[in-house]
């Protein structure tokens, strides 16, 4: 039986391995104490009489004494001190040595093969986002080298990462020491994907204090950085801590960015499989709507993306319900920190923004999710509000499978033309997908598809970095567009005209689902996304637009702006079409 906790286990070994090195030096300075204490008790035997020693020699006997070697003229009724120092001393020498060579060399040797990197990735974290991030560059069409980097020995899936070839490493990289046994000549990227959002950002402090010290002899950049926040305040805050003076002196090396997986998932999720993807919205111009079933983490994300996503040529507003028990909660908080959401418009609204007002039509019931009314679900055909998407938004597979079978049983008594897809935002659990593929061959006009956010929140294109290369080409070239072709440096801007970018660039994706649409409607739908963009944001209509008061002149109706207004749009739409020389 194990008497000591695992965790325990784990404190006594992150603290010799922070302490290691001052340990030695006590244990060293311990041995030499005792062995002169010990030539001082016995002055009479060694520094008396015929062969007394001078004080030269006694050094050099306690110098032997660190390799074993300390017994030759020594009298043998020695004072207990130089006998405890003549074992303290090669003790505390050789298993120092051991030890660091086991840590230079490693498990299957990484240790060494860790310094011999090049064009390589570091991971630091220890939940899933990391492992499946590592997971997905090891099986990737490019085989990079990863580097993983960890402050627990006990990950998930830690055999099965180094199955794939993955180097582990066991540091805590908040400690600035950390980064100095780690190779940062040459890497490609760095993530903190660590699911304490305040580990990342302390991590990402460590590393800069330690590359300031390589900056000065080397005026290379160092590897762009990506870290994971979660919270939005401690996001926003953390942001404009990195965009002040100082802090951008600081980072000029880092291509740092800063994001959240479970908003990136969201986006992700709305862009695949949102209503846009449904041909009768794309031909026939109706109305567009979805269901969302559940408020999991993902479900709240979900509803924010189609606010500033969800904008579609002649398509009017995007139709909402979220079903639930605790619907009306969300909705309330939601709209309390995004008052854009709301129906009931305040008067503080001017009226050029109540004509924008609200961005979605969104609506609740508080219900059970697994036991709804059919008449609910909008797919009757008498029913004047209609979803292309269904989305199943929870945690629990057992209760995404009981929601399944419900609509494979609702699905029974409505016409597969009436019938929306479905969309089960669930991670590949055991069991689960071959139950609901089960479902799906038993009835073969539903149709479903499983969209795992955790793959999706870390999802790599083209063997690169987190950042897509072609989404961010796509915002270089409209921000570029708005300042009129002049040269710039992306990284050198804020982080909202990034984002602000970024955002424009993923509506492309949408537009290209509406080639036959006209222009003017598709650059009507383009300045809908900006101001559902700026209004989220916390912008007001002003007669001038003000950066530091947000404020703008254009958060009106696409009808009301000038001529020269709405043909700024006209570049983004000859881009999403592919028409842009």
């Amino acid at each position: 039986m194990n008497f000591i906790k695992p965790d325990r286990i784990e404190r006594a070994r992150w603290w010799y391995r922070r302490n290691a090195w001052l340990l030695f030096v006590f244990g060293m300075l311990s041995g030499v104490v005792l062995a002169i204490w010990g030539f001082w008790a016995g002055e009479k035997i060694y520094f008396e009489g015929e062969n007394k020693l001078r004080l030269a020699d006694a050094a050099y006997y306690i110098l032997q004494m660190v390799s074993l070697n300390g017994f030759g003229p020594l009298n043998p009724e020695m004072p207990w001190q130089l006998n405890v120092a003549r074992f303290l001393l090669p003790f505390v020498f050789f298993f120092t040595a051991i030890a660091q060579l086991f840590r230079l060399v490693g498990r299957n040797g990484i240790g060494i093969q860790r310094f011999l990197m090049r064009d390589h990735v570091i991971i630091c974290g220890s939940g899933l986002l990391a492992s499946e991030l590592a997971r997905q560059y090891r099986l990737g069409n490019q085989r990079i080298k990863v580097l993983f980097v960890s402050r627990e020995n006990n990950v998930d899936g830690f055999a099965a990462l180094r199955s794939l070839g993955i180097h582990l490493h066991m540091d805590d990289v908040c400690a600035a020491n950390a980064w100095r046994n780690l190779p940062l000549k040459r890497v490609k990227a760095i993530y903190f994907l660590d699911d304490d959002s305040q580990r990342n950002t302390a991590g990402y402090a460590a590393l800069c204090s330690v590359s300031e010290k390589m900056a000065s002899s080397s005026n290379e950049s160092v590897c762009p950085c990506f870290i994971h926040i979660s919270e939005p305040a401690l996001r926003r805050w953390t942001i404009e801590l990195y965009e002040s003076s100082a802090e951008r002196d600081r980072s000029r090396q880092f291509q740092w960015f800063i994001f959240s997986a479970l908003e990136r998932s969201a986006r992700e999720l709305f862009l695949r499989h949102g209503p846009h993807s449904d041909k009768k919205i794309q031909s026939r111009n109706e109305s567009s709507g979805f269901l969302v079933l559940g408020a999991s983490t993902i479900a709240e994300q979900l509803l924010l993306q189609a606010a500033l996503l969800g904008h579609y040529p002649e398509s009017g507003k995007m139709k909402v319900t979220l079903i639930d028990e605790h619907a009306e909660r969300i909705v309330r908080s939601l709209q309390a920190r995004y008052p854009a959401l709301d129906k009931d418009l305040p008067h503080q609204w001017k009226i050029e923004e109540r004509e924008l007002l609200p961005l979605i039509d969104l609506e609740f019931i508080n219900a059970r999710p697994d036991a709804i009314p059919i008449e609910h679900l909008g797919i009757l055909p008498n029913k004047e509000k209609s979803f292309q998407v269904c989305f199943v938004c929870v945690d629990d597979p057992v209760k995404a499978l009981s929601i399944v079978e419900m609509l494979q049983a609702q699905h029974q008594h409505v016409e597969p033309v009436h019938w929306p897809r479905i969309v089960v935002c669930l991670s590949d659990s055991t069991g689960t997908i071959e139950k609901m593929s089960q479902l799906s061959l038993n009835n073969s006009t539903i149709r479903w598809t499983l969209f795992d956010p955790l793959m999706f929140g870390c999802r790599l294109e083209f063997g690169e970095e987190i950042l897509g290369r072609k989404s961010e080409n796509d915002a270089q070239e409209i921000h570029r567009f708005f300042l009129q072709g002049n040269d710039f440096d992306w990284w050198a801007l804020k982080e909202s005209e990034r984002e602000s970018s970024r955002q424009a660039a993923d509506h492309l994706k949408i537009k290209r689902f509406f080639p036959h649409a006209d222009s003017d409607s598709l650059m009507s739908a383009e300045h809908s996304r900006w101001c559902a963009e700026r209004l989220l944001a916390g912008w007001r209509y002003g007669s001038q637009k003000d950066f530091f008061h947000r404020t703008s002149p254009n958060l009106m109706r696409y009808e009301a702006l000038s001529v020269s207004e709405r043909e700024k749009n006209r570049s983004i739409v000859e881009l999403a079409l592919g028409t842009k020389n």
